[in-house]
């Protein structure tokens, strides 16, 4: 038994099962054994007979118009087999969402006629080695005009900032609002309105192990095989097919050991559907494997946002409305497949575990001259968790209450479930108020008050934080194909075998 299993003793929830669970229990790992000797296999352990090594001219604009693309000296190095063009071979990337109101914008595997983020890659080049193949993108020269560049959301909704898309004539890829009918009532009711402007600044995931692509096109066969250090093979199998117009039949894609993900592994991006085009070009495999600086860069940033938002309270610490308006960045756009869903996720969990009635929102999704917004740890969800919990700080200090107190009063009750939030959000089930009592049991919450203040008193500072957060997942087909538009459906698939001596097995 560990040091923590002997010393705490976990107060049971209320009609949790005598039973012992896995919830809690120290289970042996089942496949940690052989990345832990080295002997894992990812995707840039993979070589191939006859294999290209790909690496990308990148803009060193913010944005620009591409006047010309000079890849003469580069095809002079030896070892350089091509070095490919949007001009030449730009694939628009697919978007799996059918949602009224959001824009397409332009999003080429290379860029074309325009750049409108620093690092958006402009050309491909393939050569025998990776050395090589970077020693040659020095070599591409590339003529750009320089266009005036916005980077901040808000000013980009201003009348007057650079448009990234002169079609659209503004730069908002989608807006939504929401009203739930009974909030000016409860603000007029409120003996309390706590305004504040909260922001959540600008991520990159950063997984060990890079974003990685192999592709194999035989051209004999009329086939392609794809290793990738993905999340979704399925979709990214499905994703090539419908950019390259090319049978899903013909299409393998392999994961092999996965150094994280995060989810921005679950997203596609140019320069990856790039080194597929450049292996079906050559009819060679062609492999790419970012560098840090490269996924830094331009590897799916996500949560910036800024909330403008009024919270109206009684006296007694009762959360009566709220009102957010939310200004989301999602750079140049959102990626394949999530789009603008983690700014719509978190306007739909910003209620959290309360029993809020009133909740009015105002979504301005909007593009700026930065990489492309993608999944990222809790998918939007974190940034509302942020807002909620802050709130209930602040609100909290005001009214002269402790964190936990305001929490505990507003928390949806068990009698309560099943809850549907003012947006339509089912909760069925939620033993919340149980979850924070157990939580301050376990932590010693209360002796941490007492050190805390205890500390003070000497010139110390000791930080302690308390937030909750629900977290709904897994949606069914009904929802990706209703309220977050979707062309495809979800599922998930099982299959069972029984073999003669009655063992079952799952895959």
């Amino acid at each position: 038994m560990s040091t923590t299993e002997a010393s705490i003793t976990i107060p049971k929830l209320q009609g949790e099962p005598a039973e012992k669970k896995m919830v809690g229990r120290s289970v042996k790992p089942r496949k940690d054994v052989p990345l832990l000797k080295g002997a894992g296999i990812f995707t840039d352990d993979i070589k191939l007979p006859d294999m290209l090594y790909a690496a990308f001219v990148r803009s060193p604009y913010a944005h620009a118009k591409i006047k010309k693309v000079d890849a003469s000296r580069a095809l002079q190095l030896e070892g350089v087999v091509c070095v490919m063009t949007g001009r030449e071979a730009a694939r628009q990337l697919v978007s799996w969402m059918n949602k009224p109101g959001l824009r397409t914008p332009e999003r080429l595997s290379l860029a074309k006629e325009k750049v409108r983020y620093v690092g958006e890659p402009v050309a491909a080049v393939a050569a025998s080695s990776r050395a090589i193949a970077e020693d040659a993108v020095e070599l591409v020269e590339v003529e750009y005009e320089p266009l005036p560049a916005v980077v901040d959301a808000e000013r980009a909704l201003e009348p007057e900032a650079p448009l990234l898309y002169e079609d659209w004539g503004d730069n908002v890829i989608y807006r939504e609002e929401f009203r739930s009918g009974g909030t000016e009532m409860a603000f007029k009711e409120a003996d309390l309105v706590v305004s504040e402007r909260l922001v959540s600044h600008r991520y990159s995931p950063t997984p060990i192990e890079t974003r990685a692509m192999l592709a194999d096109y035989d051209k004999e066969k009329d086939t392609l095989q794809v290793w990738a250090s993905t999340q979704f093979p399925h979709v990214l199998r499905t994703f090539l097919a419908q950019v390259l117009d090319y049978p899903e039949n013909r299409i393998r894609v392999v994961a092999p050991n996965v150094g994280g993900g995060f989810g921005i592994k679950s997203a596609v991006f140019q320069d990856e559907v790039s080194v597929v085009i450049l292996s079906i070009k050559l009819g060679r495999p062609v492999k790419w494997y970012e560098n840090r600086n490269e996924h830094m860069l331009t590897a799916g940033h996500e949560r910036q946002q800024v909330h403008y938002i009024d919270c109206a309270v009684k006296k007694d610490g009762t959360l009566l409305a709220v009102r957010d308006r939310i200004v989301a960045d999602f750079g140049v756009s959102g990626t394949f497949w999530t789009e603008v869903q983690p700014a719509m996720l978190t306007a739909a969990s910003l209620p959290g575990p309360y029993k809020l009635r009133n909740y009015d929102f105002d979504l301005m999704c909007v593009v700026t001259n930065k990489a492309p917004c993608g999944p990222h740890r809790g998918f939007g969800r974190p940034v509302a968790a942020y807002v909620i919990e802050r709130m209930m700080d602040i609100i909290a200090r005001k009214l002269e209450m402790r964190p936990e107190e305001i929490r505990l009063k507003n928390m949806i009750d068990v009698k309560d479930m099943p809850w549907t939030t003012p947006i339509g959000v089912l909760y069925d089930t939620g033993n919340y108020k149980d979850v924070l009592n157990r939580t301050l049991t376990i932590s010693n919450y209360h002796e941490l008050r007492k050190e805390q203040a205890r500390l003070r008193k000497e010139g110390k500072t000791l930080g302690l934080g308390l937030a909750t957060y629900v977290e709904y997942t897994a949606p069914g087909s009904s929802r990706l194909q209703g309220p977050l538009g979707w062309f495809v459906g979800g599922w998930e698939s099982c299959r069972l075998t029984a073999d003669p001596s009655g063992k079952v097995t799952a895959q």
